[in-house]
C-alpha cells in the first residue's frame, strides 16, 4: 500500500513521501523536508534588478544571479514580471492576475512596489484581497521596498513580491 501527500507547514515547506509498511515490499515511512528560500535582491538600478539564483533544492546558488527588468519573486524562485500578461499599466496599476500565482507560492508576506517615483498604482482591492487571505502586505516605492524585502528574507520570513524598477 502506497500513499503520497503534500503538506503545508507555517515555517517550512514539507514534501512528505509517506510509504505505509507492507509485509510484501518491506517499505518504511520516509520524510523529505525542504525549506524554500526567497531570493535576496543583490542590486537594483533603473530598468534592472539582480536576484540570487535559486536552485532546484529551493536554496540560493552561491555566486549565481538572475537579472530582470521587473521581477516577480517568491519562496523558491523568481521570474520576469510581464506587464502584458496581467494587463498592468501605471495608471490601472497592479492587477489581480499579477498576484494570483504569488498566492500559491507559500509566502507569508507580499511586497508590492510602486516604482522608483511611485507612478505605479496599487489598487486597494488587490491589497484587501491578499489581506483577506492572511498575507501581510507591504506597499512601498521600489528602493525602500527592496530594503524591507531583504530584511524580511534575512530574518527567515517567506516573502513574495512584485518589483518595478523604473518610474
Amino acid at each position: 500500500m502506497h500513499a503520497s501527500s503534500h503538506f503545508y507547514y507555517p515555517n517550512l515547506f514539507y514534501l512528505l513521501n509517506h510509504t505505509v509498511w507492507s509485509k510484501e515490499s518491506k517499505r518504511v515511512t520516509r520524510l523529505v523536508c525542504r525549506q524554500m528560500t526567497s531570493p535576496k535582491i543583490l542590486k537594483m538600478s533603473w530598468g534592472s534588478i539582480s536576484l540570487e539564483k535559486i536552485g532546484e533544492d529551493g536554496k540560493a546558488v552561491k555566486g549565481e544571479e538572475v537579472v530582470y527588468r521587473d521581477a516577480k519573486v517568491w519562496p523558491g524562485g523568481s521570474c520576469g514580471w510581464d506587464w502584458n500578461k496581467g494587463g498592468t499599466s501605471h495608471w490601472g496599476g497592479i492587477t489581480r492576475e499579477d498576484v494570483e500565482d504569488l498566492k500559491e507560492k507559500g509566502a507569508e508576506v507580499v511586497v508590492l512596489t510602486r516604482g522608483q517615483w511611485a507612478f505605479l498604482h496599487v489598487p486597494p482591492e488587490v491589497v484587501k484581497e491578499l489581506e483577506a487571505l492572511n498575507f501581510k502586505v507591504i506597499v512601498e516605492r521600489t528602493a525602500p521596498a527592496m530594503e524591507t524585502y531583504n530584511k524580511l528574507v534575512t530574518e527567515g520570513h517567506r516573502v513574495a513580491g512584485l518589483f518595478h524598477t523604473t518610474c
